[in-house]
């Protein structure tokens, strides 16, 4: 299936489900056939086997408290007015 990158635009191939093989287009003028550096390695992010399909709640929820401790420390330490609301 032809297509284009989804970060520069180039027009590639797309060859399979899961792991696709990835190849730009050989007759292009303007690329020879070269992709960027984040389109040549798309395929290996299409196999969904090691993909978690849902995030960890634990892990986000951690993520924010830390975070909001250290908005907390960051208020008392300067001033309650010093964050825009």
């Amino acid at each position: 299936m032809r297509t284009t990158c989804p970060y520069c635009g180039i027009v590639a191939t797309l060859d399979g489900l899961g792991g696709a093989a990835i190849a730009g287009n050989a007759t292009h003028f303007a690329n020879a056939g070269r992709l960027c550096s984040k389109g040549s390695a798309l395929g290996e992010t299409l196999a969904l086997e090691a993909r978690p399909e849902l995030p960890d709640h634990a892990a986000v929820k951690g993520f924010a408290l830390r975070l909001g401790g250290r908005l907390e420390a960051r208020t008392t330490m300067f001033r309650p007015l010093s964050f825009a609301r």
